[in-house]
């Protein structure tokens, strides 16, 4: 790390060491050093989607989620086939609505929560379209679906996550949200 920081002093503009720097804060959950580094990294060549992507990893885990999907929004249009920062995009649209209803901080309108699912669904079909083979992005469609009382979608995702993953018939809440669907379908 001093070899890095040193490259970095005499040349400010060495994108290199500032990403490898970055990386290695990151190896060591130290987020907000790599935060930095992976902004200085961002802004040497805005055309590194790692950069965005790291950063936006960075600025989630320092809990600033909208300057974190806004980063990995700028990585998808510099590689729009990345399936792990499509995944990435569609549960933070999730998640935003999930915190809004389980902490109640905020009255919000269902329309602002029926978009950001609406946005969670269009990533996780993007992630699908990369990879349709992973029983999570299934199942993280389901529960975006559910919420939005697309019962019939819903329950088609639920027997997706199943069929990917037969350990998935233990889980309850998905026993549970499936029958629900099927009652209101």
């Amino acid at each position: 790390m001093v070899e890095l920081k040193r490259a970095t002093e005499l040349n400010p503009k060495n994108f290199d060491a500032w990403n490898t720097m970055a990386t290695l804060y990151m190896d060591k959950k130290s987020y907000t050093e790599a935060k930095e580094c992976y902004s200085k990294a961002s802004e040497l060549d805005p055309s590194s989607a790692q950069a965005h992507f790291g950063l936006g990893y960075c600025l989630l885990m320092l809990d600033n989620g909208e300057a974190g999907l806004k980063a990995f929004n700028r990585s998808l249009e510099l590689n729009p086939t990345d399936w792990k920062a499509l995944h990435i995009v569609a549960m933070v649209h999730s998640t935003f609505c999930l915190t809004r209803v389980n902490n109640m901080r905020k009255l919000t309108s269902l329309t602002d929560d029926a978009g950001r699912y609406a946005d969670a669904i269009n990533a996780l079909d993007a992630a699908i379209a990369v990879r349709a083979n992973n029983a999570e992005v299934w199942a993280c469609k389901a529960k975006a679906h559910y919420a939005l009382g697309h019962w019939k979608q819903a329950l088609e995702c639920y027997n997706k996550e199943l069929e990917l993953s037969p350990s998935a018939a233990n889980n309850e809440d998905l026993l549970l949200n499936k029958a629900a669907c099927l009652f209101m379908e």
